[in-house]
């Protein structure tokens, strides 16, 4: 639930007794935020679907900063190409603290897809193999739909369900 700043939630920030915890996150886009949630007892923080989770943000992440360009008999996977789709995408849908320039423009966004797309399907394709460590092309023609539909979450993900919000993507 968010709570309205006043005099009396502004000066709570944890655990106030049994039932309520309080926090501020200061210099959020929004501004200051107060929140006010029940407790409750945590919970396992390392369970199967976790570590799933865990291991495509890692994958994701590695994919969009290590992958270089590759060819393999008559597909080709071209890491320029790659990264102007995704800043276009970017680009194309204002977000909010996303940036849209630079090295890491819409790296946020595709690891988003990644984990959407991980999340949503029992046919996903781990991003576990970078293209230039590929040796069949049968291999980069599975990369290339892989991404082909990350990139499409990213060009239809809206500002409502961008990542920040509480309601979450996943």
């Amino acid at each position: 639930m968010r709570v309205e700043p006043n005099l009396l939630t502004s000066a709570i920030a944890g655990q106030l007794g049994d039932e309520y915890v309080y926090a501020c996150s200061k210099g959020t886009s929004a501004g200051y935020i107060e929140t006010a949630r029940r407790f409750t007892m945590p919970t396992n923080p390392n369970t199967p679907a976790q570590q799933a989770v865990r291991l495509a943000f890692a994958q994701a992440s590695t994919f969009f900063y290590n992958a270089q360009t590759k060819t393999l008999g008559s597909t080709t996977f071209d890491r320029d190409e790659f990264l102007e789709t995704i800043t276009e995408n970017t680009k194309a849908n204002t977000y909010r603290g996303i940036p849209t320039l630079g090295d890491s423009a819409g790296r946020q966004l595709f690891i988003a897809g990644a984990l959407k797309r991980q999340h949503d399907e029992s046919n996903y394709t781990e991003l576990s193999v970078l293209p230039q460590n590929m040796t069949t092309e049968g291999q980069l023609i599975n990369l290339k739909a892989e991404l082909a539909f990350m990139l499409d979450y990213v060009a239809t993900l809206k500002q409502q369900t961008r990542i920040g919000f509480t309601n979450p993507i996943l």
